[in-house]
């Protein structure tokens, strides 16, 4: 999880978050908590980092929320048994949680010590919660094979529905204004497929499809291209405005699992692979200019 000021968090299965100094290349604080951190995120309004604690994929057991930069305790919140996944609205004060018996999805207000909303829209286990960046939307992944889109504004009005073949692995990816959203799943139907939505009235844009399950999705700056790599190595360029026409498609022999841009150049990309090898790509040619790096 990046922090400011060049700091970054990790965590592992020792029960332990560790906080980076970049610009020092050393170890800036180590946090300790009950149970493996397998999910973290920052929220930049109320300067808060936080940290779901779980023993299993969709078994969550608890959010640790720390005040940055001294990294105090703000809060530990326990979740109630049987909760499934976790969601951290970007305000950094609500927190949405499913439960894996009901299906149902609570909202948590920190602030508040209470729950405030429950939601009953699903009809399976819930396996991915994501706000919007602006906060406005909220939007889930099921084993119902469903993604509800939730107005934050309005959660009295019923959510905008998509089908979409979700199992283990389902993930939601926003563009960094919240227009657009990519649907994505490790297992299921459409493993093979990333579909891209318009976030406000859950319109299909475009289904980006693949050889092999998709690994990850990012958006350009100004949500024109689309970049995907998958677990066979697979890694292609889209053009957005042209309803996901490919524009560049290479593959290397070990799984990407994982693809960005690189800051102030949008014509290249950095990828990790199964092996933790990064290399950097160049979209117009379409192959490694730099890499491997360990």
């Amino acid at each position: 999880q990046l922090l400011p000021n060049d700091h970054i968090a990790t965590s592992g299965l020792d029960a332990k978050v560790k906080v980076w100094d970049l610009k020092n290349l050393g170890e800036y604080n180590t946090l300790d908590v009950e149970e493996d951190v397998w999910w973290m995120d920052y929220s930049s309004s109320s300067k808060r980092l936080f940290g779901i604690m779980c023993n299993g994929w969709v078994s969550a057991k608890g959010v640790m929320v720390w005040n940055w930069p001294d990294l105090s305790v703000h809060e530990k919140y326990m979740l109630p048994d049987n909760s499934s996944r976790v969601g951290i609205h970007p305000d950094g004060n609500i927190i949405a949680y499913s439960d894996s018996d009901d299906f149902s999805i609570q909202l948590y207000d920190l602030n508040k010590g209470q729950n405030i909303q429950k939601l009953n829209d699903h009809a399976d286990v819930i396996t991915h919660i994501k706000f919007s960046p602006d906060g406005s939307k909220m939007i889930t992944a099921s084993f119902d094979e469903t993604s509800k889109i939730y107005n934050m504004f309005d959660l009295e009005k019923k959510p905008i529905n998509i089908d979409f073949g979700f199992s283990w692995g389902g993930r939601i990816e926003f563009s960094d204004d919240s227009m657009i959203f990519a649907l994505r799943s490790t297992v299921g139907a459409d493993s093979t497929t990333a579909k891209i939505f318009n976030a406000k009235n859950g319109n299909e844009i475009a289904a980006l499809k693949h050889e092999s399950p998709v690994r990850a999705v990012v958006f350009s700056k100004n949500n024109d291209n689309a970049y995907t790599c998958s677990r066979s190595g697979e890694l292609k360029a889209w053009d957005l405005s042209k309803s996901g026409e490919l524009i560049m498609s290479a593959k290397q022999s070990l799984p990407i699992s994982a693809v960005h841009l690189v800051p102030g150049n949008e014509n290249l990309l950095i990828t990790i692979d199964r092996e933790t090898d990064s290399r950097i790509w160049d979209v117009e040619l379409g192959k490694v200019i730099d890499g491997p790096f360990r």
